[in-house]
This record gives C-alpha cells, sequence and structure tokens, in this order.
C-alpha cells in the first residue's frame, strides 16, 4: 500500500459560494453574453484583454470567446451551440487559436486577424483529443493533449480510502506533436511513464473511470523538451521530446527537487518558462487555498527550487479548479482566478508594483478559465455609430452590416432612443461579431452627443487631418449636418456628423 500526501477532504463549497456580490454590470452587452462589470484601477494599460466565459454550478450555457478594449468595453464575441475555450492570440503567425468541443469531438482551430478560420487540426482515427492545451512551437508545430482508456490492475492500492480494482478503467493522457501540415510526428502514453500511484489524495477519485493524472498545460522548456502540468499528481513532468522518457518530476509524490523557500504547488495550472530558470504557474492550492499566481526559481545542478514572487487576491480566496496567471514582457501580470464566485473578481491585472490596474467581475455563476492581456499589432475595424435628430427623435444609427445586435435589444440598423446611457451596437466579423466604439446619451433634448467636426478633433488624442464623403471623395469644405470619415495623420479613420459649430 502507498501513503498519501493528503487526507481526503471534502469539497469546500462554502469557501466558493460566499455572500452574493451586489455588482455594478457597468458596460454594455448584447443579449445573450453574460453580464460583466469592469473596475479600473489606474490607467496604463492600452492593450486588449481576451477570455473565454464558463457557466458553472452545472449551468448548461454556451462559453463565449471575447476581446475586451482597455476600458473593458465588449470589442469581438463569438458564440454559438459548442463549447469553445482556450482563446489566444499568438503574434509570431497572427493568429488566434481556441478549441472547440461539439458532436465531432474537440478540434482546434486557428483564426486569422479577421477572425475568421484559416486551419482545423481534428483527431485522426484512432486519437480522442482533450481541449486544455494548443500549443505553438517557433516553427509551427502543434502540441495537443489527448486521452485514452487503460485497464490496469489497482488492487494493491487504496485511493481516498477506497481499494483499487483489479480490472480499473484508468483515463491515460496522451500527448501529440503534428507538423505544420497536421501530420502526426510525435505520439505518447502517460500510462507508460507515470504510475497512477502517484495520484495525490483529496482530487476526485472515480473507479470506474480514473483521471489519475488531468493534464492541463503544455509548455516548451528552454532545451525543446515538454513540461507538462498534472493537476490531480501536483507535479510538473519534464519530458524528452525525442524518447518521451521523464527527465525530472517537479512537485507532487515522488519529487526531484527540494523547495528550499516559499510554499510548495498543488492542483496547479498553466505552468510558462520565462527564462533564467523562472517559471510561473497559477497555484491552485489544493484542497484548501489560499490560491495566487507564483513563480519559482529551479536549479537543476542542485534539483533545488524557491518561491520567488507571489500574488494572491485581498481578501484571500481557494480556487477549486481552473486558472491561470501570464508574466507580460513590460512587467503587467494577467491573473485569471478560474472557477471562482463573486465577491471575488474573475481576472486582475495587476502593475510592476503589484498594485491592481483592473478588475474584471462577470455575473455570479459564470467563471473564465483562461485570460491574457493581449497587444495586437492589427486594427479591429470597429463599426462607428452616428446620431441625428431627425424629428425631435434622437436616432443611433450603424454602418450598413447583414445583421445587427443593440445593447438595447434592437436588431434594427437605427435605434431611437429613448433613454439616457452608454450604447453599443455588434455586427458580424469573422465568425463572430465586432462591437462598435461605446456612444455616451447624456442628454435626450440637446443636440446629438457629437458636437461637430471642430470639437471632435480637439477632443480626442490624434486630429483628424482629412475628410471624406462616403463614396471615399475628399472633402475640403464640410456641410452641416452630413455624415463624414474623418482620418487621422496615423491612417486611423472615425465617423464624423458634420453639426454646426457650437462656438
Amino acid at each position: 500500500m502507498k501513503n498519501r500526501l493528503r487526507p481526503q477532504l471534502p469539497l469546500l463549497i462554502t469557501l466558493l459560494c460566499g455572500a452574493v456580490h451586489a455588482q455594478n454590470f457597468n458596460r454594455p452587452v448584447p443579449v445573450g453574453f453574460p453580464a460583466y462589470e469592469f473596475e479600473q484601477l489606474s490607467s496604463g494599460y492600452s492593450g486588449y484583454f481576451l477570455t473565454t466565459t464558463s457557466m458553472l454550478n452545472g449551468k448548461t450555457g454556451n462559453r463565449d470567446m471575447a476581446i475586451l478594449d482597455a476600458d473593458g468595453y465588449l470589442a469581438w464575441f463569438a458564440s454559438d451551440n459548442t463549447v469553445r475555450s482556450g482563446f489566444e492570440y499568438h503574434p509570431e503567425f497572427q493568429r488566434f487559436v481556441y478549441y472547440q468541443s461539439g458532436p465531432q469531438g474537440v478540434r482546434f482551430i486557428e483564426m486569422d486577424t479577421s477572425l475568421n478560420p484559416v486551419d482545423t487540426l481534428a483527431a485522426p482515427t484512432g486519437i480522442t483529443f482533450d481541449g486544455h492545451e494548443y500549443t505553438l512551437t517557433s516553427n509551427h508545430h502543434k502540441i495537443v493533449f489527448g486521452v485514452k482508456d487503460t485497464v490496469m490492475d489497482l488492487s494493491a492500492y487504496t485511493f481516498n480510502g477506497q481499494q483499487g480494482l483489479a480490472n480499473e478503467n484508468v483515463i491515460a493522457n496522451t500527448l501529440y506533436e503534428f507538423d505544420e501540415n497536421n501530420q502526426l510526428l510525435f505520439s505518447w502514453t502517460s500510462t507508460d511513464h507515470i504510475h497512477p500511484t502517484e495520484f495525490i489524495d483529496g482530487f476526485n477519485y472515480n473507479p470506474n473511470a480514473f483521471d489519475y493524472l488531468h493534464f492541463n498545460a503544455i509548455e516548451m522548456d528552454d532545451d525543446g523538451n515538454f513540461l507538462l502540468s498534472g493537476r490531480h499528481t501536483s507535479t510538473i513532468y519534464k519530458v524528452n521530446r525525442t524518447t518521451g522518457a521523464i527527465m525530472w518530476r517537479w512537485g507532487g509524490s515522488m519529487s526531484d527537487f527540494t523547495l528550499t523557500s516559499g510554499t510548495p504547488f498543488s492542483g496547479q495550472h498553466h505552468i510558462r518558462k520565462l527564462g533564467n530558470g523562472r517559471y510561473s504557474m497559477f497555484n491552485n492550492n489544493n484542497p484548501s487555498g489560499p490560491s495566487h499566481a507564483v513563480e519559482y526559481t529551479l536549479d537543476t545542478a542542485k534539483m533545488e527550487y524557491a518561491e520567488a514572487w507571489s500574488y494572491t487576491h485581498q481578501p484571500s480566496t481557494y480556487t477549486m479548479a481552473m486558472g491561470s496567471h501570464q508574466h507580460r514582457s513590460d512587467d503587467l501580470h494577467l491573473i485569471n482566478w478560474g472557477l471562482i464566485y463573486r465577491p471575488a473578481p474573475s481576472f486582475t491585472l495587476i502593475d510592476a508594483n503589484d498594485q491592481p490596474m483592473v478588475n474584471v467581475y462577470f455575473r455570479d455563476s459564470v467563471a473564465a478559465y483562461r485570460s491574457f492581456a493581449q497587444d495586437l499589432d492589427f486594427t479591429l475595424p470597429r463599426p462607428e455609430i452616428s446620431c441625428d435628430r431627425p424629428v425631435g427623435d434622437l436616432v443611433l444609427t450603424a454602418p450598413t452590416a447583414a445583421s445587427y445586435l443593440w445593447s438595447d435589444g434592437s436588431t434594427t440598423q437605427s435605434i431611437t432612443v429613448t433613454d439616457t446611457g452608454t450604447y453599443m451596437v455588434w455586427v458580424p466579423y469573422g465568425i463572430g461579431m465586432i462591437g462598435s466604439m461605446p456612444f455616451q446619451v447624456d442628454d435626450l433634448v440637446g443636440t446629438c452627443p457629437v458636437n461637430g467636426i471642430e470639437e471632435a478633433q480637439d477632443d480626442r488624442p490624434e486630429l483628424i487631418e482629412k475628410l471624406f464623403d462616403l463614396t471615399g471623395r475628399e472633402v475640403k469644405t464640410p456641410m452641416p449636418y452630413q455624415l463624414y470619415i474623418g482620418r487621422t495623420g496615423s491612417g486611423k479613420s472615425r465617423m464624423i456628423y458634420g453639426l454646426p459649430s457650437s462656438r
């Protein structure tokens, strides 16, 4: 019999649920997209946020891929009847990636900067993919997980106090590497190298489908070999990319490393290398927390590791599952808190001094598996809302598109505004819908909110240098009550409604 590191513990549901957080849903959303609160504590970030929503409490619902802008407005989203996750951007290839799970199984999809699919990796015959990770190497090889049922004799061992079975159905994790043309190059099966006795008591044990390892992250180490995160063994495995041999174990019951300072990790997610022997992850710290983003230094000569940095939400929280931690090159950190309930945030952006810059709170029972603070090296062509008051009513109009989703629930090109507030419209773009810049209406009886071309120039960081009519011809003398396209010196465009200047 093998001794276990942790006693069996019940799920700490009361820690997760807590008190209901009275949220201030302060950003417009279309019908069907989960409401959220965007808390901006400091300026200085000008990129985007990529995330994928996930329903909790066993509730059913779509997972929405989403891009929020730096001010928290929904710049793009995609939703349908399938489950999507793992939404990331790879600037070296100018590709968005995600996985999709539906009737045809798990597929990994790459999209171009127009957010249209350009490549799909489907599982070859005899292989079942797992959607936890989709890693792209520098030569555009694709590395993914899979699962495979294996029958093993585990009758000599106990797991969570239960005797194993002589013919136990064990879920083996598999690893596959495909080339840029989706041809299989390398395959690996966990049960050939990692025995189920490395399972840590306290995680879920099902003798009819024993998920003993539960790989959830892939990273390429500096030497090109694989780093694989086993959640249910609380171990990072280094696997030789050529032979498949285990090179070392970090953490868990068979660790090759000794902790010299700080705290160990358990149930971890999202292992990433930072260089110079430093690694980041999200430490769920099962079974009771607190959960936190953490970085360690590894000394592979002495086989020692030490905690180098960590960040815990205040007040501290416990994330039973999911989560991610991104350390950007500008020393900003995006911490996705995973399976967590209000009043804790869904994800947090902190600065180089560990001060929160942004908190995002999805409505209760909605979480995010992973989120990223991402600079985009292209411009999202967000539609511009125009304003008119033809017969006294305030009318907002979107550019011509195939369909429309307004934040007030309307689906027409124009809407008549009957209340003050912030309005947005989403129109088809790629596989989803792209969102306009927000349009603020503070006065229903005055002129349109845009106070003429001259004031619009003064109010924007970049001056509009040229005007064009809707046919593309340059306009030297704009006429009042006409719609124009204004272009800045850097080439950016926006719609301008020509009203008489108030000056």
